[in-house]
């Protein structure tokens, strides 16, 4: 159903989804996940796959798959705690990713932006931050803008729109969160 909306040029999916930017992975997302007969799968299966994406075999990091890991990730944590949770995240990669930042150290190539951003999501699941409302669509977009003088004189616009505003901290915090 959803290939099917993308794909058909009159369809109001395919326009948001050429319209949104960077919001459009994280839309497509959450509605494949919620269309799904088994959104749990289909949950598992894009964390695993971010994982085994992002790891060479155990040997170490893939360059390439961990920038492609980083980019799934950061959009499954914008499709909100009702799509797909902080802890099923963190139990089904950020962990494992996690230990194995630490155990390959300063081997690891930290001027490799691929890696960085992956390490980035991780570092972020650690500090427990959930994003309790999905996308725009669903309260719609909060957007700010503002005029004023530039320096030369003349006005200046600054635009502002964010996905959500509504964040909030684990409640309780996993003890194995808490070691690692």
């Amino acid at each position: 159903h959803i290939s099917k909306n993308v794909a058909d040029k009159t369809s109001s999916m395919r326009s948001s989804l050429l319209m949104d930017g960077s919001n459009a992975l994280p839309h497509l997302l959450s509605q494949i996940i919620l269309a799904s007969d088994a959104p749990g799968s289909v949950r598992e299966f894009l964390i695993e796959k971010c994982k085994e994406c992002a790891l060479v075999g155990g040997a170490g990091f893939s360059i390439s798959g961990s920038r492609a890991a980083a980019v799934v990730l950061s959009a499954l944590e914008k499709c909100g705690e009702s799509v797909i949770s902080l802890q099923k995240r963190w139990d089904g990669a950020g962990k494992n990713l996690f230990e194995k930042f630490l155990s390959v150290g300063n081997d690891c190539e930290s001027d490799d932006i691929g890696l960085s951003k992956l390490r980035d999501c991780v570092v972020l699941m650690l500090k427990g931050v959930k994003v309790n409302q999905a996308q725009p669509g669903d309260s719609g977009p909060n957007i700010q803008i503002s005029i004023g003088p530039s320096q030369t004189g003349s006005r200046m616009r600054s635009y502002s729109v964010g996905a959500s505003d509504d964040f909030s901290v684990m409640d309780s915090y996993p003890d194995e969160m808490t070691k690692a």
